[in-house]
């Protein structure tokens, strides 16, 4: 269990400082739905991946009921971002997380 959140945690990370090198002049938004998306693509592509097979319950969506770890992902990609993530393309190599 501890293995499945630390990579979470850094998929999570990954996704923060690839949203901030992607959209640089966006502090929170793009960044973050891009660590969110990172961090749990699966349940978030479920609902696209019930539509081609013409399963679609549009009730059943991450973004109308977002699971645990959508809220773990979007908690984390918060904090992560307020607490401020270097990007690599400045120069700092080694993060602090």
């Amino acid at each position: 269990m501890y293995s499945f959140s630390f990579s979470r945690a850094k998929k999570v990370f990954g996704g923060l400082t690839d949203g901030q090198k992607s959209f640089p002049n966006s502090h929170y938004l793009g960044p973050v739905a891009i660590a969110v998306i990172k961090g749990n693509g699966s349940a978030l592509m479920s609902p696209f991946a019930r539509a081609i097979r013409g399963d679609w319950r549009p009730a059943a969506t991450e973004a109308m009921r977002p699971s645990v770890t959508t809220k773990e992902c979007l908690l984390a990609a918060v904090l992560f971002a307020h607490l401020g993530t270097p990007v690599r393309e400045k120069g700092i190599k080694h993060s602090r997380y």
